[in-house]
């Protein structure tokens, strides 16, 4: 293994410790190692920061009542151990991250896919596109110069799937100085979605996006949404 190979898997390690995604013997080995190996300790600070920063980009919201009952039969479920474990997890993204625990563990995941797919240099905007009840959510990852990604994270906030009802779902943007929003193009439900970035007039902070119901092959008004919002959320910029 090359050092720079070296380099990018105490990366990667550094990050998933910090999620807390490592199993148990995963964990006990990587901190017999932390305390003997100062630049897998500078990692690990350098994750920490990175993703308390990132988590005062957004809103406060508690997560919902029905979340928790999810949380709490899953740990009865449990043995003891897995329970404790399951437990700390869900206490450490309760402390501090900003939207409800799926979707910020996503945001989480991209960052650390970011790493060791060794992306290019520069922001990429992340915007955690919610329902407007709140109950659900969709993520959006954008890179300058490369893609456009749509992570159909939860269900919609409606029953059944809008092409058995004669529906689109269509993906918009709107960055703050723009006049008016700009199409993305339709979306098909459970089908990822990734565009290049060039489709975008432009990407900046606060860049607003949303998935819209539309009608068959999309708005009927052409160069803005008509139907009623599924997702909308704007971005924030990942250094």
């Amino acid at each position: 293994m090359t050092e720079t190979t070296q380099t990018e898997a105490k990366i990667v390690e550094a990050g998933e410790y910090v999620l807390g995604v490592m199993t148990d013997a995963e964990r006990q080995d990587f901190e017999r190692r932390l305390n003997q190996d100062p630049e897998l300790a500078k990692e690990v600070s350098s994750w920490t920061e990175h993703f308390a920063a990132m988590s005062r980009k957004f809103e406060q919201e508690p997560v919902s009542a029905k979340v928790w009952a999810k949380v709490d039969r899953s740990i009865a479920m449990a043995g003891e151990k897995t329970a404790s474990a399951v437990a700390a997890l869900f206490a450490w993204l309760w402390k501090g991250w900003a939207v409800a625990a799926s979707a910020a563990v996503v945001v989480l995941g991209v960052q650390l896919f970011g790493a060791s797919q060794q992306l290019n240099d520069g922001p990429r905007y992340v915007a955690v596109m919610k329902s407007p009840d709140k109950t659900t959510e969709w993520l959006v990852e954008a890179r300058p110069n490369d893609t456009i990604r749509v992570y159909q994270i939860g269900g919609l906030p409606i029953e059944g799937n809008p092409a058995n009802m004669g529906k689109s779902l269509q993906l918009w943007t709107k960055a703050p100085t723009d006049a008016g929003p700009t199409s993305l193009g339709l979306m098909e439900l459970g089908k990822p979605l990734e565009l290049p970035a060039d489709m975008l007039p432009k990407l900046v902070e606060q860049q607003l996006f949303e998935v819209t119901l539309e009608p068959a092959g999309g708005s009927p008004l052409g160069n803005r949404p008509s139907g009623e919002i599924m997702f909308i959320g704007t971005a924030v910029a990942l250094k």
